[in-house]
């Protein structure tokens, strides 16, 4: 026999079938936001694993490549604000699966090319198509899972650009070595671009739209009441977005973490090259243990916020970060020899940069009006971009001279200012407030 569940503040009837067939659907959509968005982090990271191939065969500098990079990274923060505007006004099961067909298109033509003049457009659309990928996943998420287990499943989700960073550099590098570096942009292409039909079939848009009641008939005491009145883009951007000082600091703290992300992401290759000796493949294997670390501090941070600290998100960020300046310091200064203490020490980086990246994103999500998710955490992005961007030309002149050291220096210090940022979002979350 079925049961029922009345909700008092709406008065609409749940079956125990309904709900049933809401964690069906919801581990269908979930799954298609994964595997589609390992094929975006797929798409994208190519350049950085490739780099050392096109600086050898096409004869570019570090300041040419870091050009590159710095387009990508700004084309990218704008595709992801307009993209976040874009998806809570649109349907995120065509939005991200024709964002994926667009960048694999994009890498495409990148392949294809050989002049500088052609592969910074190239990289930079692939970086704008880039941004309709996690706005979706956002709005995605915020209509699928309620609030007291998002932390869990946003940081689940979080390690599939982790699990595409654990499998790009033993990939790619093997792809570059055997068949050039070409190869390492026509591989995802081919691939994404299928894989953009099969998202469309699997993902839908929230629970409605899969003919089941709504989050808030499914949850009602973990939802917000009372019905939303529809505003205009601008009004929704300007009210719920542009006039909260919770979300310029976030933003900010977004822009120093992806600065040290980025940093570490797409020239930690360069580095053991130039200063440990390694040769091309073992350099970039080692790379994919800062991002196998990023797997569990993602999921180990989302976790802890929700179950030791209520759904607060900056005391774990705090943490965090003042554990990866250790790391850090010990990274560069530390003495260290050999692949496996390398490697180590990378694997812990990974895991206490990667969580606060994840709860800094969440909590954008979280804080935001409930019309403008997508918008809100386009935003944010937007700033993390800008601190990519930082992470490419100017730090690819600072390598210019080989000068490693300030290259250190530059990352402790967007550490300090990224912490700086989040001291005034904990001492909101202590009094109490959910957002100012």
């Amino acid at each position: 026999m079925s049961k029922t569940v009345l909700s008092e503040s709406n008065a609409v009837i749940v079956s125990e079938e309904n709900r049933a067939s809401y964690h069906a659907w919801r581990m269908r959509v979930f799954c298609a936001l994964y595997f589609g968005y390992i094929l975006f982090s797929f798409t994208r990271r190519c350049f950085a694993f490739a780099a050392p191939l096109i600086r050898e065969d096409l004869q570019f500098s570090a300041s040419d490549l870091g050009l590159v990079s710095t387009v990508w990274a700004i084309c990218y923060g704008i595709g992801k604000f307009v993209g976040g505007i874009i998806s809570d006004r649109s349907n995120p099961r065509y939005f991200m699966a024709c964002g994926l067909f667009l960048t694999g298109a994009c890498n495409l033509f990148f392949g294809f090319s050989s002049k500088l003049f052609w592969h910074i457009p190239f990289w930079g659309l692939n970086g704008w198509f880039q941004g309709t990928g996690w706005p979706s996943c956002a709005r995605c998420l915020t209509n699928w899972f309620s609030f007291k287990e998002r932390g869990r499943w946003w940081g689940l989700l979080s390690t599939s650009h982790n699990i595409a960073g654990v499998l790009v550099p033993v990939l790619y590098t093997a792809i570059g070595s055997s068949m050039g570096w070409r190869s390492i942009f026509f591989l995802p292409s081919g691939i994404a671009c299928l894989a953009s039909i099969w998202l469309m079939d699997r993902l839908r848009e929230s629970p409605s739209s899969a003919g089941l009641p709504s989050l808030e008939e499914l949850y009602p005491e973990e939802c917000s009441k009372g019905i939303e009145k529809e505003h205009g883009v601008l009004r929704s951007l300007f009210r719920f977005v542009f006039a909260r000082p919770i979300i310029w600091l976030l933003g900010f703290a977004y822009f120093f973490l992806y600065s040290i992300r980025t940093g570490l992401h797409d020239w930690l290759t360069f580095f053991f090259i130039d200063q440990k000796g390694y040769d091309y493949f073992s350099a970039g294997s080692c790379v994919l243990w800062f991002e196998l670390g990023g797997v569990v501090g993602s999921v180990l941070s989302g976790w802890v916020s929700d179950f030791f600290f209520l759904g607060r998100r900056m005391p774990v960020n705090l943490l965090f970060m003042f554990l990866f300046l250790l790391s850090l310091g010990l990274f560069f200064w530390g003495g260290a020899t050999g692949y496996f203490l390398n490697s180590l020490q990378l694997f812990i980086s990974g895991a206490l940069l990667f969580g606060p990246q994840m709860l800094i994103g969440l909590t954008a999500a979280e804080v935001s009006h409930k019309t403008v998710p997508g918008s809100t955490h386009g935003f944010v992005s937007l700033f993390a971009q800008f601190g990519s961007a930082f992470a490419g030309y100017p730090f690819g002149l600072i390598l210019s001279k080989g000068d490693w050291s300030s290259f250190a220096w530059a990352l402790i210090g967007c550490s300090l200012f990224c912490t700086g940022c989040m001291v005034p979002v904990l001492c909101v979350e202590l009094r109490g407030k959910k957002s100012i």
